[in-house]
């Protein structure tokens, strides 16, 4: 052992040189807690956050984990091995029974259901009163986070992400069975203001009246013209034959008559229509045999 000048320095095994020091000489080897100096230095730095296993069933609130010589101490953190995912509601984690204690994230809001897989490994760190599993949290409409997939087209869930699935049959009409309108889209925005056909034609101002029904087979009759936009005249060019319909807009009606006409391969009945002030008249021009005129409607 040599002391430096002044009492200040010690070193063993060669001279001191350093004051304030305690020197050991190269060639000496020192044992700290039964190890060499070394040996000890390493253990300081090995080992890391403990791993600790948990094969508690999905369905069970209180989650067992096994950890060896695990102490429970505010600020212990634990890797923990879900051998299986979480259905619990609230569950709570309990290592080398320290006691259960409730697992939370984000501050204190309690783990939902399926927060971890089968297998997965979650970090847990105690605030001395929780177990705070260490994850992004459950996104909101406020602040950003994970979030579980849907693909249902029926949820009003403001917590769940949709599917592309999802999305397509939300907006596929192909795979629409029906559509029920709740709230009818207004005409300002391209719609009829109504949930019912009868309700749509009036709101669009739609309107089908018969202005003649019978069987005119020669002669004339007269209705408004006015008051419609356009007209449908149904007919047969023989009383035997199958109904045809001809459609005649107003616009196209004069005050002198223009001639229509039903056929088919063997017959024919013409007409003619013309209009005079507010009265459209529909007479008889010809017919090869039994033709007739059975319903004038107009279409507002």
């Amino acid at each position: 052992m040599d002391f430096k000048s002044g009492g200040n320095g010690v070193a063993i095994g060669k001279v001191s040189e350093t004051d304030n020091c305690f020197e050991v000489s190269d060639k000496w080897d020192i044992k700290v807690y039964g190890m060499l100096l070394s040996t000890f230095i390493e253990s300081l730095m090995t080992g890391g956050i403990p791993l600790a296993t948990c094969s508690t069933a999905s369905a069970t609130v209180d989650k067992v984990a096994v950890c060896a010589g695990f102490k429970l101490e505010t600020g212990s953190a634990v890797l923990v091995k879900f051998t299986t995912y979480n259905t619990a509601t609230s569950p709570t984690l309990n290592v080398n029974s320290t006691g259960a204690k409730p697992m939370v994230s984000s501050g204190t809001t309690a783990i939902t259901t399926y927060q971890w897989r089968a297998n997965q490994i979650v970090l847990c760190v105690y605030d001395g009163t929780s177990w705070q599993v260490v994850d992004k949290g459950t996104a909101t409409t406020t602040y950003y986070g994970l979030t579980k997939l849907s693909s249902s087209t029926s949820s009003t869930s403001t917590t769940l992400a949709a599917t592309a699935s999802a999305v397509k049959a939300a907006y596929d009409r192909n795979s629409w069975d029906s559509i029920t309108l709740t709230n009818a889209l207004g005409l300002s925005y391209g719609g009829t203001g109504a949930t019912t056909a009868a309700a749509a034609r009036t709101n669009l101002g739609i309107k089908v009246v018969q202005l003649y029904t019978g069987a005119l087979t020669t002669g004339s009759t007269t209705f408004n013209y006015g008051s419609y936009n356009f007209y449908i005249i149904v007919g047969q060019p023989t009383s035997s034959s199958a109904r045809c319909a001809v459609v005649i807009p107003k616009s196209v009606i004069t005050t002198s008559a223009v001639s229509y006409q039903f056929a088919d391969e063997s017959n024919y009945y013409s007409f003619n229509i013309s209009y005079s002030g507010t009265t459209a008249t529909l007479a008889y021009k010809g017919r090869s045999g039994s033709g007739q005129i059975l319903k004038v409607y107009g279409v507002n």
